[in-house]
Formats: structure tokens, C-alpha cells, sequence
């Protein structure tokens, strides 16, 4: 591709993406179009490392508007393009974006992929591997990974959740990020917070400090343990709108167990204000879980 042709894809790239961050899909799906007649001018292995970028945004795309199925396999084609070129890296975002696509889109469940998650990390590509431009791009890859096999093996069940929780606390991304005051670090460490005592059985702590982190007063409640840059962490939490029903369906389900006053229809309440947050794509499947909680009352 042609250096003046090059500089219009990855603009068109980069407003595609805006406009699909903005919920703008009819121009999201149009500036696709114009992306793709921008590389039908080329032999396919001319513009490998393009045609990578626009299946993983085609999958993006399609994702947010709701077609998981089809959008895992734009990731898997945007993966497999990268590994003609020996990206092996790009090759492991594609697997990583199929299952998660599939996982959020209520197509797979946690055990499954929890376990798919886990071979990636078993295959995931070593610093050799990668070129030194991309070894940031690696270990954010990593970190990405690292918090998911933490949900998931919490979700599933997992005996080994603690020592995924500690490969997410002790990765560099993480340390940096929380000495750096990061919104997205210092969440997701309160976050974990709740998911350890939730795993230890410790409902009364797990349901204090998702309370504190979401902004809900409940009754009956001990004191949360210190949360760090607590109202970074709260703003974060109520802005971030991709899984955030989450939040609320393990609060409503950690109050069920908890041994307080009013315990059940604490709950419930939680639960009804998590059915009024907004069904994006992050949130589709907790919005099931929670309306079938409140079902099974």
C-alpha cells in the first residue's frame, strides 16, 4: 500500500472507532465500507498487516451491535491474517477477542471459557516473540488476559482463583497503575477486594466494599475495609457502563448470605436498580442473571 493510501486507511481506522465509541453505528458501518474498498485495490498479502486492523474493528463493530457470533469470527479471521505475517502476538488478541466476544454475548459460558482462557495463557507469546515497538502492546495483552482468567475462575468456580488474583496483582501493569493513580487500576483492585472475600465466604466485607464502591447505602453492614482513591474508584465504577450489572448482581447475591436485617429485600433492591442500567454489550448477560435471580425469589 501506497504511503498516501496507508495514511487514509488508518484515519478512516480511527474514526471508525470513534464513531463506534460514540454509538454512531450507521457511520461506524460506513466508514467499514470505505475502509474495505480501500484495500480491495491491493493484493490481500500486500496489506496483511491492514486487513488485521479492519477485521478486528468489523469485529468490534459487531460486537457492540449486538451479532457475537459473527463478530468472533471477524476476530478469528483478524488473528489469523496477523499470523501470516508471524504476529503471533495479534494471533492471541484474535483467540482472546473470539471467546471473550462469545462469553459476553451469552454464547459460551464461564467454564468453558475459563478453560479456553487458560490454554491461551499457556500459549501466550514470549518477549522473544514479540518485536521490542511491541512490548507494551504485549504486556497490556498479558494483563487483559491475566484480570479475565481472574473473573472467570471466580465465576466458575475454580479452586486456583488465588493464584490468578495474584497474577493480577503482582503484574507490573497493575503496580504501575495504582502508583499512578489509573482509574481502571484502582477499580479494578477494590474489585478484586470484593471478589477475594466473596470467594473466602466473607459476604458481609464483599457486600461493604461493593456498596462503598457503587454508592449504595445498605443497613446492617460492617465498615468496608479501606478502599485507596476511593472516589476515583466510585467514579469509575458508575461511569464505565461495559459490566457494570456485574457489580450488582454479585452485591444482590453477597447480601443474600449476608446475616442482616432486611438481607432479602436489600437485595432485591440492588438488583432492580442494576435492571436500570443501560444493556450494552458488557452488560447483556448479568441483566440475564440478575432477572433470573429475582425469578427464582
Amino acid at each position: 500500500m501506497n504511503e498516501a493510501d496507508a495514511e487514509t486507511f488508518f484515519s478512516l481506522a480511527r474514526s471508525q472507532k470513534q464513531a463506534r465509541s460514540t454509538g454512531n453505528m450507521n457511520e461506524a458501518f460506513s466508514l467499514l465500507e470505505d475502509m474495505a474498498d480501500l484495500l480491495n485495490k491491493y493484493p490481500p498479502k500486500e496489506v496483511a498487516g491492514q486487513r488485521t486492523r479492519y477485521f478486528y474493528e468489523y469485529g468490534m463493530t459487531l460486537s457492540v451491535d449486538g451479532r457475537p457470533n459473527t463478530a468472533a469470527l471477524l476476530f478469528v479471521a483478524s488473528g489469523e491474517t496477523a499470523e501470516l505475517m508471524g504476529d503471533k502476538l495479534r494471533l492471541h488478541v484474535g483467540h482472546f477477542r473470539h471467546m471473550l466476544t462469545l462469553y459476553l454475548g451469552m454464547q459460551k459460558d464461564a467454564d468453558e471459557a475459563f478453560r479456553w482462557f487458560k490454554d491461551l495463557k499457556s500459549n501466550f507469546p514470549s518477549l522473544a516473540d514479540v518485536p521490542s515497538e511491541d512490548h507494551g502492546f504485549r504486556r497490556g495483552s498479558e494483563f487483559n488476559l491475566n484480570k479475565r482468567l481472574m473473573e472467570l475462575a471466580f465465576e466458575s468456580g475454580a479452586t486456583d482463583f488465588p493464584k490468578f488474583l495474584d497474577a493480577v496483582l503482582v503484574q507490573e501493569e497493575m503496580v504501575e497503575g495504582l502508583a499512578g493513580k489509573s482509574a481502571p487500576h484502582v477499580h479494578l483492585h477494590a474489585y478484586s477486594q470484593a471478589l477475594e472475600a466473596l470467594y473466602l465466604g466473607n459476604f458481609e466485607t464483599a457486600a461493604a466494599i461493593y456498596s462503598v464502591m457503587l454508592g449504595i447505602d445498605l443497613q446492617g453492614l460492617p465498615p468496608a475495609p479501606d478502599i485507596k482513591n476511593l472516589e476515583l474508584v466510585r467514579k469509575f465504577a458508575n461511569e464505565r457502563g461495559e459490566e457494570l450489572a456485574r457489580d450488582y448482581l454479585f452485591l444482590g447475591r453477597a447480601l443474600m448470605k449476608c446475616e442482616i436485617p432486611e438481607a432479602k429485600s436489600q437485595s432485591v433492591a440492588v438488583w432492580r436498580k442494576g435492571l436500570e442500567l443501560n444493556p450494552v454489550r458488557g452488560n447483556w448477560r448479568y441483566l440475564r442473571d440478575i432477572r433470573e435471580e429475582i425469578e427464582r425469589l
